[in-house]
């Protein structure tokens, strides 16, 4: 590890030295960057003074590094700017929080409009401030933005809680704490509104057609009663768990007492089952709520001394309570016919390998199912016109068609995911519109690529919001070090060195060094070891305190989910620049063979 740091700032000393001699300004961008990755900051101060009398680039490349480097003397010197963008009005902010002035920094940080990047930690830092001027109001407004522009941020999940409780709201302080809590501010899917177009029209015979191929959906376990109304008869049973045996009621009257299982069964299979009165012993697992419709039949097993409830569904007509579950049905068409084909492929290969086990999918875990009440027109039709289609390999079997909500720009393998054996259909492409990458990039690299991204198809408004394509957290050291090394054993953090990436740029191996000892993370642990960041594609930089110490660590990064796949996002921007279906599937599962009849 010390050879691989030594040879980083080798190559950095060599660029310095290259300077003298007519350094290119893309070479000092990419020095500077490479030194705010190293915790240098004063390093990058000397190479930027070099350019920013002839390139106002450098200008704001120098502030930024002022900041970092808590070097508030200097930073003072190169105000004001003109128009400032998202990353140097954070840094702007920083300056007056760091000079003392509170107020200014509240309204710099809370000035820039528009979605970016930056939101999230500018909003947290206004938080921050208030609470220190001691506006609880006001830190309360903006630990809420703050988590509403990025839901991951656990920084400021924390701070708003404490704040609330100091309000003394402490039931919504609970509910902070545990994730039940909806921001005040408009959240991520807001960026997502209807899309003016007509319902998609199809013919007859298109409509409705069955496969002959039954899903078994776990809908919920651990069940001890529930009541449930078929549609046809508008009959209701009362089913509850009792003594090792199912017992059915209708009304008060007991018509049934089974010991092992109890189908409910949909007459003609034409009508549909509602659940209602649904009571479960303490940790229910499934997804399911009062209220839900189900097509098809509903098998009771008897399992752990409760009740599990598995729906008995046509493959289609389960296809259409899982569309609306996993892309937007405002969406493009053809990208909603993509995701249709993706998840029959993807149903089609569970069913293949739990043919012996109870279920082939659990709700809540491994699908997405929503069930009849929630299917809506444009994604029923879409599952209708690609009727049969799925993917397979090419030895027969149906693939495991992945997908994600944001590839960030260039999707991920499964081998960087979770450390599990690369596929040809899940090989790591890029954008359509941008090249693939020869090689894996550096971190110099990433941080351009992120931070200053090409046009691409996976960010094509309203269909992705800025959030889920382009991300920035922060943590103080102290809770970075809470997160990474709660027994603390390697002492204060010093620094955090990304060894190696794959080749679509996303973080494969990690050290965190400590001033006792290093922490070495490997792909699958990288997001949930930093805190639960949204994608491994990131690159961290650092903010140094008096002590030498770093100060906050800021991860910048793209995309959203593990990046395997279909990029959910992606497929919607092809398919508003006209691509259609098939191409869009040709394009994230290469090597894929596309069946029109699976059946």
């Amino acid at each position: 590890m010390r050879v691989r740091k030594a040879l980083f700032l080798f190559v950095f000393a060599l660029f310095t030295l290259h300077t003298a001699f007519g350094m290119t300004a893309d070479e000092a961008k990419h020095a500077i960057q490479g030194y705010f990755q190293t915790g240098e900051p004063e390093k990058a101060i000397n190479l930027a003074n070099q350019f920013k009398d002839t390139n106002p680039d450098f200008k704001r490349l120098a502030f930024i590094a002022a900041v970092k480097a808590g070097n508030t003397r200097y930073a003072e010197r190169l105000l004001p700017f003109n128009d400032p963008d998202a990353e140097l009005n954070f840094y702007i902010g920083r300056y007056y929080e760091e000079m003392g002035n509170l107020t200014k920094a509240i309204d710099i940080y809370t000035s820039f409009q528009g979605d970016n990047m930056f939101s999230a930690v500018s909003y947290y830092q206004a938080g921050r401030c208030a609470e220190l001027k001691g506006d609880l109001i006001k830190a309360e407004i903006y630990y809420d933005l703050a988590l509403a522009s990025e839901r991951t941020y656990s920084s400021a999940r924390p701070a708003l809680a404490r704040v609330k409780e100091k309000l003394g709201k402490k039931e919504e302080a609970q509910k902070v704490l545990s994730g039940r809590y909806s921001t005040m501010a408009r959240g991520e899917s807001s960026f997502f509104p209807p899309q003016a177009k007509p319902v998609k029209t199809l013919p007859d015979n298109f409509k409705g057609k069955k496969s002959g191929r039954i899903v078994r959906a776990c809908l919920a376990e651990k069940i001890t009663s529930f009541s449930v109304t078929l549609s046809q008869t508008n009959e209701v049973f009362n089913i509850r768990y009792e003594k090792g045996a199912v017992l059915v009621y209708n009304k008060t009257k007991l018509i049934k007492g089974l010991t092992s299982s109890y189908k409910i069964l949909n007459k003609n299979g034409n009508g549909t089952l509602k659940l209602t009165d649904i009571r479960t012993r303490s940790g229910i697992s499934g997804s399911i709520s009062n209220g839900s419709v189900f097509r098809g039949d509903i098998e009771v097993l008897i399992k752990d001394k409760a009740l599990m409830l598995i729906n008995h569904i046509d493959l289609e007509e389960y296809l259409y309570g899982v569309l609306p579950a996993e892309m937007f049905n405002q969406w493009p068409y053809e990208s909603l016919k993509a995701q249709a084909v993706a998840a029959r492929s993807y149903i089609l290969l569970k069913m293949q390998s739990s043919a012996t086990a109870e279920y082939d999918v659990y709700v809540g875990r491994n699908t997405a199912y929503l069930g009849y009440n929630r299917e809506k027109p444009q994604t029923t039709a879409a599952v209708d016109e690609t009727f049969g289609i799925a993917l397979f390999t090419p030895l027969g079997s149906p693939i495991d068609a992945l997908f994600c909500t944001n590839s960030g720009g260039y999707s991920s393998s499964p081998a960087t995911a979770w450390g599990s054996q690369n596929q040809g259909f899940l090989s790591p492409v890029p954008d359509k519109k941008i090249k693939a990458n020869k090689s894996a990039p550096s971190s110099v690299q990433m941080a351009q690529f992120i931070k200053d991204p090409p046009p691409m198809y996976c960010y094509v408004a309203p269909h992705a919001s800025y959030a889920s394509y382009r991300w920035c957290v922060q943590y103080r050291r102290e809770e970075l070090e809470n997160i990474v090394d709660p027994g603390h054993t390697i002492g204060f953090i010093k620094g955090i060195n990304v060894n190696s990436r794959d080749i679509s740029g996303r973080v494969t191996s990690l050290t965190v060094q400590g001033t006792l000892g290093v922490i070495v993370i490997g792909s699958r642990d990288i997001r949930a070891k930093l805190g639960g960041l949204k994608s491994s594609m990131f690159v961290c930089e650092y903010q140094l305190a008096r002590n030498g110490l770093p100060n906050t660590f800021m991860f910048i990064g793209g995309g959203w989910g593990h990046g395997v796949g279909m990029c959910q996002t992606g497929a919607a921007g092809m398919a508003v620049s006209g691509i259609g279906f098939k191409d869009i599937l040709k394009h994230y599962y290469p090597e894929a063979i596309i069946k029109n009849n699976c059946y």
